[in-house]
């Protein structure tokens, strides 16, 4: 088993989408299409955006999964909140 499975072995238990930092987002399962993972990637689930949304261009932003008391739960916000 290699980093890849591993993480996509634990998102999928989490129930994330995929990984994302600051300016940067993959999903499952092209995880990692940079070729390297980054100790600031954290698990993330993809919000919907409008068309007109600069980061994604109307794909999805992946944002940081908030945990709260165990239970992680989608996100609204870019910021993660």
């Amino acid at each position: 088993m290699n980093v890849r499975e591993i993480t996509e072995e634990h998102l999928k238990r989490v129930g994330a989408e995929g990984l994302c930092c600051e300016g940067c987002g993959c999903w499952m399962p092209d995880l990692m299409p940079c070729g390297e993972l980054s100790c600031e990637c954290a698990p993330a689930v993809r919000i919907k955006c409008d068309d007109e949304c600069e980061r994604c261009e109307g794909s999805g932003c992946m944002v940081p999964m908030p945990e709260n008391r165990g239970i992680v739960q989608r996100s609204r916000s870019h910021d993660g909140r």
